[in-house]
C-alpha cells in the first residue's frame, strides 16, 4: 500500500525541500537523456536545486538553452 501527502508551497521547508530534490532528479534525467551527461551531485539547496554532471569534451552551448 502507498500513502500520498499533499504539502503546501507556502514557506513550508519539507514542501520546498521535497520539490526541490525531485526537480534535481527531473533536471538529472534530461540531461543523461538528452546530452549524456554523467551525474555527479545534485542534492536541493536553501534556494532552490542544481545537478553537476561530467559532459567529457562536450559542452551545453547558448543555442541549447533556447
Amino acid at each position: 500500500s502507498a500513502t500520498v501527502e499533499f504539502l503546501k508551497f507556502d514557506g513550508a521547508s519539507d514542501a520546498q525541500t521535497v520539490f526541490w530534490h525531485s526537480s534535481a532528479h527531473i533536471l538529472g534525467e534530461a540531461l543523461e537523456t538528452q546530452y549524456g551527461n554523467k551525474l555527479t551531485i545534485g542534492p536541493p539547496l536553501a534556494g532552490g536545486f542544481y545537478y553537476d554532471s561530467y559532459m567529457g569534451s562536450d559542452a551545453l552551448k547558448e543555442e541549447d538553452c533556447e
